[in-house]
């Protein structure tokens, strides 16, 4: 039986002017920098022909995951082409979101930063067991979950 691999892939850097913790909220698209870096990392699997097989993509829902993919589903396709293969399509699936945050939305940092305003120390209290949002486990088991059935597809 041959070997599946999934390659998970960040989202290039962000436009974010406010300095916000942007986390899962709507709205939030790649920067300049960021579509580079994500035209870079697509450059890179469609030129490499241990990666340029790559058989399906996937993204959370949110906009800068989905540009990100789009950027890799580009350059793949083109390669694809060559060889006389069907294009990639996106696919999203919210089990590959990033972690949920307390702090969404808000600025961190020193100053007027979230974490030293009244009432958000209790939000970091044990930094290995997240009390400011979703813990290690369930990243961990929902990222397990969408990769489990990936294979097995």
């Amino acid at each position: 039986m041959p070997a599946t691999t999934i390659h998970f892939v960040r989202h290039g850097k962000v436009y974010n002017p406010g300095h916000l913790l942007y986390e899962r909220l709507p709205g939030f698209h790649l920067s300049d920098r960021g579509r580079r870096m994500a035209e870079a990392t697509a450059r890179y699997l469609a030129s490499n022909p241990q990666t340029n097989t790559i058989s399906a993509v996937y993204s959370s829902p949110l906009e800068r995951t989905r540009e990100t993919a789009g950027a890799i589903i580009d350059a793949l396709n083109g390669v694809r082409a060559d060889r006389g293969q069907t294009p990639l399509e996106l696919h999203t699936d919210p089990r590959v979101i990033e972690a949920g945050n307390e702090f969404r939305g808000l600025r961190i940092g020193h100053g007027e930063g979230a974490l030293w305003r009244n009432g958000n120390w209790k939000l970091v209290l044990n930094l290995y067991k997240p009390s400011w949002g979703e813990s290690y486990r369930s990243i961990a088991a929902r990222m397990s979950e969408f990769a489990r059935e990936k294979v097995a597809q």
